[in-house]
């Protein structure tokens, strides 16, 4: 918030793209404090996981949004990994467990764009992945709109 505020100044105006500072720009109110910055997010309304997550998520709630659409899209893939990794699971242990998440291999992840994916095997735990995992956004109008997906096999090699 500090970074924003400092922003809004008429007499400073560089080019700027936030990491997890821009996460405070989904607070109730904050819009106009985060008014024409980019941030790095991990929500895409086209990201099909994501949008049919949510929405049947505001259906169930009573027609009320959840506040943070980055957080939810975080929470629910945690949690669908979770419940893959138990239902492949060999064994209902720690170790099955592990094994079970260890088989999820290109499981359609409600982070990011709709690319991105959620990964584990032997060597690597990471979890998120794909072409389109982060986003950025900006702040227009005091909403959040779409500004661009990166991807990596377009990039030019400097």
């Amino acid at each position: 918030a500090h970074v924003a505020r400092a922003y809004q100044k008429p007499d400073w105006k560089p080019p700027i793209i936030m990491n997890d500072g821009w996460y405070g720009s989904a607070s109730p109110g904050a819009g106009p404090l985060y008014e024409g910055i980019v941030g790095i997010c991990g929500w895409d309304e086209e990201n099909p996981v994501w949008s049919s997550a949510y929405r049947e998520f505001t259906q169930w709630n009573g027609g009320k949004e959840p506040q943070h659409p980055e957080l939810f899209a975080i929470w629910y893939t945690i949690a669908t990994a979770a419940l893959e990794g138990i239902a492949l699971a060999p064994i209902l242990s720690t170790e099955g467990v592990r094994q079970g998440m260890e088989r999820i291999t290109m499981l359609p992840s409600a982070i990011g764009g709709p690319r991105s994916a959620i990964n584990f095997n032997r060597w690597s735990h990471r979890g998120s992945g794909g072409c389109d995992l982060y986003v950025l956004r900006r702040i227009k109008d005091g909403k959040s709109v779409m500004e661009m997906r990166y991807d990596p096999m377009l990039a030019k090699q400097v």
